[in-house]
């Protein structure tokens, strides 16, 4: 592929909404230098002089943050998509119940599973977080609600548990 066809492919990669990391380390690990300079002095929005003439074209610090988060958004899903199901849901209800995340991520998962990956991930939230998911969604669900007295019952399996909240299974 001629270095021209490259360079736009390269761009294409790094703009907009997502970041094709294929496409950037394929073209950018077999890129000399001499035409990673080009790339840098052809693309002025991603690349700006330094300033301060040490000869070299710095990345535009708008265009960091981006790829920044891009990248993290990539991690991530690299990441979820790596874990075992159960982890992943048992981390999300968790992220959901003391990170402030919406409660439609529950409902999703809730949905979504079967009773078995529902079991499974149940057991995996207790395995992570040594608490019952019910626990720890009772406690936000008191701390949120009052006096209401909405609290799901404990489960018969983890009342064998030392690790179970005994004011909030009463």
């Amino acid at each position: 592929m001629a270095l021209d066809e490259e360079i736009k492919l390269l761009s294409r990669s790094l703009s907009g909404f997502g970041v094709d990391e294929q496409s950037v380390i394929s073209t950018l690990g077999k890129w000399p230098r001499e035409h990673r300079h080009s790339f840098r002095k052809e693309r002025s929005d991603f690349y700006k002089p330094d300033g301060h003439h040490h000869k070299f074209e710095r990345l535009n610090a708008d265009h960091v943050r981006q790829l920044e988060v891009e990248f993290a958004r990539f991690k991530n899903a690299a990441i979820l998509w790596s874990m075992h199901e159960w982890e992943r849901d048992a981390r999300w209800a968790n992220n959901v119940i003391h990170g402030g995340h919406p409660a439609v991520v529950l409902i999703e998962i809730s949905c979504t599973r079967t009773p078995e990956e529902l079991l499974g991930a149940r057991r995996a939230y207790h395995a992570l977080f040594h608490h019952s998911i019910e626990e720890d969604a009772a406690q936000q669900v008191q701390g949120a609600v009052g006096d209401v007295g909405v609290r799901p019952p404990l489960p018969p399996s983890s009342s064998s548990s030392s690790s179970i909240r005994v004011p909030l299974g009463q």
